[in-house]
């Protein structure tokens, strides 16, 4: 057995034992890879099973366990927060933050330690058959191409209706189109309420998206209004503290250096994304 080959089973055995409970449900969560393929991979049968497809579980499997080292930060303590309330009561949320405070990390690092929880990364370019089926990919749903808008939602109503406590995170919501944004969260909620948590992920944008559809009177838009609560939830900031927090859980340990990073980064408005690179090029330059 190579390397890449047990590296992948020691891997999906943790995931199966500590999440998924099952080989099928693990092929549910994973993108691109059937029960047949766990199967053989965890019976060490590894000899029609390319390097390609052993490294794409490897990567789907390692989100927050590689060589960068995340800490809790304030954003990532409130959106956990809200997160598990969703999922453990079945509530529907529109958490906003700024770009770079870490909403998109915190979502799929709860992913990985949490049982049913599915994450879809929107787009602007998705119509509303592609965010059908999009979202039926992410749940794990079989067989959803080729059926109506509707019959998508009824197959993934019925998918999360199986499993306990389930959550759906639609990742930058803000971007959905108007069609979208107002007609399939209103859906998502009506057909999965009573079994299913529900979260939308954005910046301001979507939070002046909803009131502007709200001042116009635009289809839909009262509707999602109450349907979170009449109420966007807006994370603390991030502050030095956290920027601190993250230099020295990733290996800087100069005083002068995490403070002069702390400044830059406070500078950028406590940009995650900013403060990784500052920290690499740290490390590059050594």
């Amino acid at each position: 057995m190579t390397d890449l080959q047990s590296k992948t089973q020691e891997l999906l055995k943790v995931f199966i034992t500590t999440k998924a409970g099952s080989q099928g449900e693990a092929a549910r969560q994973l993108k691109g890879v059937s029960t047949a393929t766990i199967s053989k991979i965890m019976n060490s049968n590894f000899e029609k099973i390319s390097d390609n497809m052993l490294q794409s579980i490897i990567a789907q499997l390692e989100v927050g366990s590689g060589a960068w080292q995340y800490v809790e930060t304030a954003v990532k303590h409130d959106i956990d927060t809200l997160l598990a309330d969703a999922q453990e009561f079945q509530n529907v949320y529109w958490i906003v933050s700024d770009a770079g405070s870490g909403k998109t990390t915190s979502a799929n690092l709860y992913k990985q330690n949490h049982r049913n929880v599915f994450i879809l990364q929107c787009s602007e370019d998705m119509t509303k058959n592609e965010f059908c089926i999009q979202l039926a990919d992410a749940t794990g749903v079989q067989n959803a191409r080729g059926c109506t808008m509707n019959e998508i939602m009824d197959k993934i109503a019925a998918r999360l209706k199986c499993l306990e406590c389930p959550l759906i995170i639609l990742d930058e919501a803000d971007k959905l189109r108007e069609t979208v944004l107002a007609n399939y969260i209103i859906t998502i909620y009506n057909k999965t309420n009573d079994f299913c948590g529900l979260v939308m992920l954005s910046t301001s944008y979507g939070q002046k998206r909803i009131e502007r559809g709200l001042r116009l009177n635009k289809k839909g838009f009262a509707e999602v209004w109450s349907r979170i609560g009449r109420k966007f939830l807006e994370p603390k900031a991030n502050r030095r503290a956290d920027i601190y927090a993250i230099c020295s859980a990733n290996g800087v340990t100069d005083e002068k250096e995490i403070n002069r990073m702390c400044i830059e980064v406070e500078e950028c408005d406590f940009d995650l994304r900013r403060c990784e690179k500052i920290v690499h090029r740290y490390h590059r330059t050594r």
